[in-house]
């Protein structure tokens, strides 16, 4: 009898190899929608990110918000557990990377990035480190936040602190997207 940790094992190789061997990526939306650079950056600051940025293209694709929970679900919720964490090795920078590339494969999307922060616990403030997460845009020019190493937790950013389970991310200082 299988486990469900060799069922999924087998899922994810096969979604894989389905998604590199056919060129496509098996969660495309049906109308992802184009922005272009400075499109990007105003949407950023429009909700209140006025933070450093690198851009690794041109042009830049999005989709709607449901677009990309549902890829969270069904794609990153069973491949990333499979991923062992180990402290300054595979931490969470190298976790805001596996996101943002399984997003572009994935999704042919290239609006996930990884953002930089610094996480306090939500009740006593004491400062948990610094961390990186992600954070994406939605065709409805909205930003939220991602963060596999917080349980896979996401939410709107809507131009203050963000809290996430009991972490709350602050000093957001940088964002990659590419």
């Amino acid at each position: 009898m299988q486990t469900l940790r060799e069922i999924n094992k087998k899922y994810v190789q096969f979604t894989l190899q389905a998604s590199i061997k056919g060129g496509k990526g098996l969660f495309v939306p049906p109308s992802p929608r184009r922005i272009s650079y400075g499109d990007l950056t105003n949407i950023l600051r429009q909700n209140g990110l006025n933070i450093l940025e690198t851009h690794e293209d041109l042009a830049f694709f999005t989709t709607k918000f449901e677009s990309f929970t549902e890829f969270f679900d069904t794609i990153l919720t069973p491949i990333l557990p499979l991923v062992p964490y180990i402290p300054e090795k595979r931490d969470c920078d190298n976790f805001a990377n596996m996101v943002m590339a399984f997003t572009a494969l994935f999704m042919e999307l290239n609006t996930m990035g990884k953002v930089h922060c610094k996480v306090y616990d939500a009740t006593t403030g004491a400062l948990v480190a610094g961390h990186f997460c992600n954070l994406f845009v939605t065709q409805d020019n909205e930003v939220y936040f991602y963060d596999f190493n917080n349980a896979g937790r996401y939410a709107k950013y809507e131009g203050k602190d963000l809290v996430m389970g009991n972490w709350r991310y602050t000093a957001i200082d940088r964002v990659v997207f590419g």
